[in-house]
């Protein structure tokens, strides 16, 4: 299991290398749940977004996968 500082160590770079991390802070439209997964969730796909899905972009240490959902 990833420990609470890995989680936010990763999340802050996400948020400080081009993701855009304000909906998930206070009073932002996507803060609640109020968590660090939710939050890395968030964070780490606007960040995968805005770097064009470009291979090895959702890596953040092995704590986040590509899923793909059929529409």
């Amino acid at each position: 299991m990833v420990q609470h500082g890995v989680w936010l160590g990763i999340l802050d770079y996400a948020c400080g290398h081009g993701a855009d991390c304000g909906a998930i802070q206070p009073a932002g439209i996507c803060f609640n749940p109020n968590n660090i997964y939710n939050h890395a969730s968030y964070a780490f796909d606007s960040y995968y977004v805005r770097m064009g899905r470009a291979f090895g972009s959702c890596y953040f240490g092995g704590t986040a996968d590509i899923a793909v959902v059929a529409a």
